[in-house]
């Protein structure tokens, strides 16, 4: 005998309410917050500090956390599409491709030392490089970090295609420190990174995160030329989370940014000094700069 359409709609209810029951309510052990970061670093950093970031949390709003670092940049935009993302820490590009396919929303930006809320990116060669301008870089290599790093990237590229110069070869090492072990090792001619403000007399920019590696990077690196700026980095978040969770996460934020431990995670994470509230028409013209720029480059 078939099962009647009203009793098959009765079954496909029961089971969708015991899925959900199974799963839990958002920030629950089963079901908790997911939080992500682009990989522009050494991922075990990252994660060890995502880690402390969601241990402190937790403690803070009785919800459970997970954090990942995916293994490409274009990962963690895609994973709010499918919902294995809650909140992630992006960079611009991303943040503006996320907003764009899954109408993510920022919540705050992260602002550097001085207080202001903008950065650039910059062209690295050897100390005893050839290279002097960035001219010489026509039919070198140069190694960039990912097609949507703004600074590693976007940024660099478009300079250069606006000058005409053309290097020989192209390659990208998927993270910032990866393309200054390159540039120090001399597998590639020219490099290009984030660049940050130099803090208490010491670099605070990409050479800095190989500097364990690497101890004398600051004299054998150096800087060629920076890019233009942009926004600052974003905390984002899905935008169908609930908004009773979404305020009660936002007031946590607030407050783990105030903490001793929250300055040093997120100087850890993105080299930033303080977060704040930010509003979407404040990214406006710096995400006009970067479509043009991606277009330019043969980008959509």
């Amino acid at each position: 005998m078939k099962l009647s359409f009203k009793l098959l709609l009765i079954f496909l209810c029961f089971f969708a309410i015991l899925a959900c029951t199974v799963r839990g309510e958002k920030g629950s052990r089963e079901n908790p917050i997911l939080f992500s970061m682009v990989p522009a670093k050494d991922t075990r950093t990252l994660m060890l500090h995502g880690e402390e970031f969601s241990k402190w949390m937790e403690k803070e709003t009785g919800l459970h956390f997970q954090v990942t670092v995916p293994t490409s940049y274009i990962a963690v935009v895609e994973a709010f599409g499918s919902k294995r993302v809650d909140i992630a820490y992006l960079n611009t590009t991303s943040y503006f491709l996320a907003q764009e396919k899954y109408q993510v929303e920022a919540e705050f930006i992260t602002l550097n030392r001085d207080g202001s809320n903008h950065y650039k990116g910059q062209f690295i060669v050897r100390a005893d490089s050839k290279i002097k301008k960035l001219e010489d870089i026509k039919g070198k290599k140069i190694a960039y970090v990912d097609p949507t790093s703004a600074s590693g990237y976007i940024l660099p590229a478009f300079m250069l295609k606006q000058k005409a110069i053309k290097p020989a070869q192209e390659v990208f090492a998927g993270k910032h420190d990866s393309v200054v072990s390159m540039v120090y090792q001399k597998q590639v001619d020219v490099g290009a990174t984030f660049y940050s403000i130099p803090e208490d007399g010491e670099i605070r920019d990409a050479r800095s995160l190989v500097r364990t590696q690497y101890p004398d990077v600051e004299e054998k690196i150096k800087v060629l030329a920076y890019t233009p700026s942009l926004m600052n980095d974003a905390v984002v978040f899905r935008s169908d989370l609930d908004e009773a969770l979404k305020e009660k996460l936002i007031k946590a934020i607030e407050k783990w940014i105030q903490t001793p431990e929250g300055k040093v995670t997120l100087k850890a994470l993105s080299n930033g000094s303080n977060l704040r509230r930010v509003k979407e028409s404040e990214y406006s013209e710096s995400r006009k700069i970067i479509k043009e720029m991606a277009r330019s480059l043969g980008q959509k």
